[in-house]
Parts: structure tokens; sequence; C-alpha cells
């Protein structure tokens, strides 16, 4: 989690990481993953990366949708350490520490 909010740049005074880091983390995490990860883990995982493949490629400023991936990589790392994620839905743990959520959640509801 360290790593993550350091490259959003939420950690005060640390230099956000390199491309180069972040591949390299990105390497040792999937290792790790394949490894000790559930099944759930490693599909919302997956599913994260070419969410983000995909987004570089078509919308190198950015997109939300990476965010929403994430959020799934977090709720299965959530429900692989035995937490409940009951009652928790879209955004509630990105809106812990991603201020717009609602806003970017409400433009979301208006384009479906």
């Amino acid at each position: 989690m360290q790593f993550w909010f350091s490259t959003l740049a939420l950690i005060p005074d640390h230099k956000a990481p390199t491309e180069r880091e972040i591949q390299e983390f990105t390497v040792r995490f999937t290792q790790k993953l394949i490894l000790w990860g559930s099944a759930d883990i490693l599909s919302h995982w997956n599913a994260f990366r070419l969410v983000g493949a995909v987004l570089a490629d078509a919308q190198p400023e950015g997109s939300p949708e990476i965010m929403f991936a994430f959020e799934q990589v977090l709720y299965a790392i959530r429900r692989d350490l035995g937490h409940s994620n009951k009652g928790l839905g879209p955004g509630d743990l990105l809106r812990s520490f991603i201020n717009d959520v609602d806003v970017i959640l409400a433009a979301r509801a208006s384009e479906a």
C-alpha cells in the first residue's frame, strides 16, 4: 500500500516513483501474487493491468476506470485477509484517499 500511495503522491514529502521503479515494483509484486495471492486477487490484478494497458494507449492522460479497477484489487486483498466488504460499494475504498470520487461516480452514472 505504501508504494501505491507514493505513486498517487499521497505520502507527504515523498518523491513519486519513476516509471522504471513502477515497472520494477510491478514485476516483484506480480511474482509474489503468483505464489501467495488467491485466485480472486490474481483475477482482479490481471484485470487492473489490462485496463491500465488499454487505457495507456487509448487515453494517455488517464482515466478514472483505472481507479475503479485498482479498487477491485483492494477489495480482493481485503477478502483474502478475512475482512468483510459487506456494505461497501464502488468508491468506498477510494473515497478514503481520493477526494473527488463522488464527482467521478456521478459523471459515470450520467454517462450510463
